[in-house]
């Protein structure tokens, strides 16, 4: 007798995607098996259209002529999935969150949600019996709020008051952080703390070998003096929209080509550093909501898988 997988058209494969619960054991009986093989027929269709969803998961697409009771659960199914998973991405970002709540000029990183019958509403068109409905996850978004003042007392170190960015010189080309956490390194450069050169406006500032940090002087546009003399000036930029800007590490970002920067009015603090915006408390406010997410989303999982089972063996008889 022929494998079940070879008569259903289902590969071994099939049997281990967990939209395939309802495939069923081999069973020596030929006439219960012939019954559940004419369900199976019908919603074998399920699995010849599948798109790669934005969360790694494979999104169904329903055609015609397929056992709308069934379809009902495996949708049903696939969005538990997508919430389950849309959970635990929320989690990570929790966790990076509450990790560098001390980090000064750290911010914030939160994730969008959406549903799939919004984004692809478009691609559902008339030939499509049923929508495959979940939660889509889509990209990170950083909240670039401003974060609570601390006063230091160092002189080199440096806050924002308003929108704007400090320019650093990467390795790769310039990157900009609202961390202002400065010091001087042997040559006397202004550097940050992974020991990048801060930027002013004529390139990379190096205070004279006999001026002390503590003698810097620094004013509300950012002009560094020591003593008297004027040394340098920061380089302090702004974006139309700094959601196009890449996260490179914890505190710093790279922009794109295609968006230059632009002059920011922001205010600089001597002394004063700028703590992240991060509430820790409301991130464990949204891990707990989270989690509980997570939990339903995983019971509504295993009541489906049970349903879709029971209504597999009603059909074939058992």
């Amino acid at each position: 007798m022929a494998s079940w997988a070879n008569r259903t058209g289902f590969t071994a494969q099939d049997r281990g995607n967990p939209y395939n619960r309802h495939v069923l054991p081999e069973r020596d009986n030929h006439d219960v098996t012939s019954k559940v093989e004419d369900s199976l027929q019908s919603t074998h269709s399920l699995q010849t259209d599948r798109q790669e969803s934005p969360l790694g998961l494979q999104k169904p697409v329903w055609i015609r002529h397929v056992d709308q009771e069934l379809a009902v659960m495996l949708s049903g199914l696939y969005s538990a999935g997508t919430a389950m998973d849309a959970s635990a991405r929320q989690h990570d970002l929790i966790a990076q969150n509450l990790a560098h709540a001390q980090m000064p000029g750290y911010r914030r990183q939160m994730v969008r949600h959406g549903s799939f019958e919004s984004q692809y509403d478009d691609e559902m068109k008339s030939g499509v019996a049923f929508q495959a409905l979940g939660t889509n996850s889509q990209d990170v978004m950083t909240d670039f709020t401003q974060g609570a003042l601390e006063k230091t007392g160092h002189n080199l170190d440096v806050a924002l008051q308003g929108q704007g960015f400090f320019v650093v010189e990467g390795p790769e080309g310039p990157l900009y952080t609202r961390n202002g956490v400065f010091q001087l390194d042997d040559e006397g450069r202004l550097v940050t703390a992974d020991y990048l050169p801060v930027q002013g406006k004529g390139g990379s500032i190096t205070l004279p070998p006999d001026v002390s940090a503590a003698t810097i002087r620094i004013n509300g546009e950012g002009k560094i003096y020591a003593g008297t003399t004027e040394v340098g000036q920061l380089d302090i930029v702004n974006f139309n929209d700094p959601q196009k800007l890449k996260l490179q590490g914890v505190t710093l970002y790279k922009a794109p080509d295609d968006m230059p920067p632009e002059d920011a009015e922001a205010e600089c603090l001597q002394g004063t550093r700028e703590r992240s915006n991060v509430s820790p408390i409301q991130e464990l406010v949204d891990l707990i909501a989270a989690q509980r997410r997570q939990e339903a989303a995983q019971k509504s999982m295993s009541l489906l898988s049970e349903s879709i089972g029971k209504h597999i063996g009603s059909q074939g008889g058992v």
